[in-house]
């Protein structure tokens, strides 16, 4: 979603529009990060859905279940997945900067980097994999990562993941990113938590897997699924990832009529 234009994850959303100018009609109004930061949480999650169910949060990591508007059918959830094929999974995963203007001067600008260090997707895979677990065939589980970033403040790494027949699809909004939302030349800090697959700076980055051989088609789950941006996923092959490990499943699953 871009800050010009920004697109509703339903058809059925009357989007208000904030108003540019004109003189306070409350002794005490809303600030604009308050007001804009409510609009983009209205969009991205839809008109009227249940609220997100807490998985796991501190003050650093929040790990959530929310309704997924965007699947045109039911996911393949709960899901039970090994620990360390996660971990695996999670480390594999690359950002790298999109063609643009500045990648033919700057030969470093399209350098891959790591989304999750080896000790950071330790981390946090027990808390996706349990989230998994709880995950309904409604539901995507997101993740809101705020790390320490000195002398800068803070930084985030958000997204979701989902399993959706042979395939787990990974999705990153954010990598390393400073939380704020931009007005009118203006940048705002925020708490994105109840937003983690918004953009802060949408379409700066591609998501890669850095291992071909765990690639899956993209393709096939895009059929089925509306990404808001399929640049910022992956889609992993769950059967190529089990000959690491094991991947084990509920005996008896909601979604098992989904698996292929």
């Amino acid at each position: 979603m871009t800050g010009a234009g920004l697109r509703a994850h339903t058809d059925f959303c009357v989007i208000p529009v904030l108003p540019r100018s004109g003189r306070r009609r409350s002794p005490a109004p809303l600030r604009f990060p308050t007001i804009v930061l409510g609009l983009l949480v209205s969009l991205s999650a839809g008109c009227a859905t249940p609220p997100p169910v807490v998985s796991y949060e501190d003050d650093q990591i929040s790990v959530r279940l929310i309704h997924d508007g965007r699947a045109s059918s039911p996911h393949r959830h709960p899901f039970g997945l090994a620990r360390g094929l996660l971990v695996r999974a999670l480390s594999d995963l690359a950002v790298a900067d999109r063609d643009g203007l500045l990648t033919g001067f700057l030969k470093s600008s399209n350098v891959e980097r790591r989304v999750f260090s080896d000790s950071e997707a330790r981390l946090i895979a027990p808390l996706l994999v349990r989230a998994l677990s709880q995950a309904a065939p409604s539901q995507l589980v997101t993740f809101h990562w705020k790390q320490p970033n000195p002398p800068h403040g803070q930084v985030v790494t958000s997204g979701g993941l989902f399993v959706e027949g042979p395939r787990l699809v990974v999705i990153v909004a954010n990598h390393r990113a400073t939380p704020g939302l931009s007005y009118e030349g203006i940048t705002y800090e925020s708490d994105s938590r109840a937003a983690p697959l918004l953009p802060f700076r949408p379409h700066t980055f591609r998501l890669r897997m850095r291992e071909a051989a765990l690639r899956a088609n993209l393709d096939l789950v895009a059929d089925r699924y509306r990404f808001d941006d399929v640049g910022q996923a992956v889609a992993i092959d769950l059967e190529r990832l089990s000959l690491i490990g094991e991947i084990t499943q509920p005996a008896q699953s909601p979604a098992e009529g989904f698996a292929n």
